[in-house]
């Protein structure tokens, strides 16, 4: 599994616990499926890192 898979799964994971949190509530924030202790990056911060800007 390469770099991107696991960035992709670790993104699907985040986005479901997310949405299992804010069940009832309304839609998650986008900003905090990527707040956490992991340091995981915004896709964006990524792409800027990876020249895709």
């Amino acid at each position: 599994m390469d770099a991107t898979c696991v960035l992709e799964s670790i993104i699907d994971l985040k986005a479901e616990a997310a949405c299992s949190e804010q069940e009832g509530v309304g839609t998650p924030d986008y900003e905090a499926l990527f707040a956490s202790n992991e340091g995981v990056k915004q896709p964006t911060v990524l792409a800027a890192g990876a020249g895709y800007h």
